[in-house]
């Protein structure tokens, strides 16, 4: 590889910031240049005290040998595999990148992980079927499709709602059945990683996924009866004193606020405080 050893002190801080732009794919790119780094990093004053010594040599050579091994050096193409051409275009230009698959990742699921998510569609759909709310909804929009903030897809019905206020954009929230509520907060509260959070952020886990009527509701009676919240979720702060309002006067010394300050230094005539007498009524 035609890379020049550096010699001076500009030239090793040109080959320290070239050579950072690829720090990501050279393992121990922190160590391994050390040496290098520890002889640029001078002060105005001292940069005559630069030295390229046996260590500097070193690491520059094996840096020099990191940036033509994998991950970093490209490989000649294999005539094993097929070339993939991928192309791309736009009204200033053109590109294309040949692409050719040496290892990938490729495995086959296990029963339990690729059965996981078509089990719990399956059964809110099964869950779905037996109440008599939401197959009063499915029959309504069998009847008419084009009207209402409900959809049915795959058999699964969901509720359209606006992403925010005052967008027109709708996302679809799967309908829960009221037979899944609880053991659904159960997961998304109560459960190790539910955290146990309040009304507000329980309601914002779940608003983007799912619907249900009375969803706030519904979630603040949950968290209401946990009794976990209920145990640690205690408030530390003192509690207030009685108030007692003071009724409005009418006519002069009726009601008089009296308070003091003090001590001063002693006058003339041993006074130490001063006294502050208001009138209510007449100020």
């Amino acid at each position: 590889m035609n890379l020049r050893e550096p010699t001076t002190l500009a030239a090793a801080n040109k080959f320290i910031g070239d050579i950072s732009w690829y720090r990501k794919f050279i393992p121990q790119f922190a160590y391994v240049p050390a040496p290098i780094i520890s002889v640029t990093n001078l002060t105005k004053p001292n940069r005559k005290k630069f030295v390229w010594g046996h260590s500097q040599h070193e690491a520059f050579l094996q840096l020099r040998q990191l940036l033509i091994n994998q991950p970093l050096f490209l490989q000649f193409t294999n005539d094993d595999y097929s070339v993939i051409l991928t192309t791309d275009a736009s009204n200033v230009g053109i590109d294309g990148t040949l692409q050719q698959v040496i290892n990938d990742l490729s495995s086959q699921l296990q029963v339990n992980v690729h059965t996981c998510n078509q089990f719990d569609i399956k059964q809110i759909k099964s869950k779905q079927a037996k109440d008599p709310v939401i197959q009063k909804k499915v029959k309504e929009i069998q009847q008419n499709s084009t009207r209402g903030s409900f959809v049915l897809h795959e058999g699964l019905l969901y509720k359209l709602m606006p992403m925010e206020l005052r967008n027109i954009t709708k996302i679809k929230l799967i309908y829960i059945p009221s037979s899944m509520i609880n053991s659904l907060l159960k997961a998304y509260h109560s459960d190790p990683l539910g955290g146990h959070f309040g009304i507000r952020r329980t309601y914002y886990k779940l608003k983007n996924k799912y619907w249900w009527p009375d969803m706030k509701q519904s979630i603040a009676r949950f968290i209401k009866f946990c009794l976990p919240c209920q145990q640690y979720n205690v408030s530390r702060s003192k509690r207030p004193g009685l108030l007692c309002p003071i009724e409005t006067s009418t006519g002069p010394f009726q009601l008089i606020g009296i308070d003091y300050c003090g001590a001063f230094k002693r006058t003339s005539r041993e006074n130490q405080y001063v006294l502050c007498i208001t009138d209510y009524f007449t100020r």
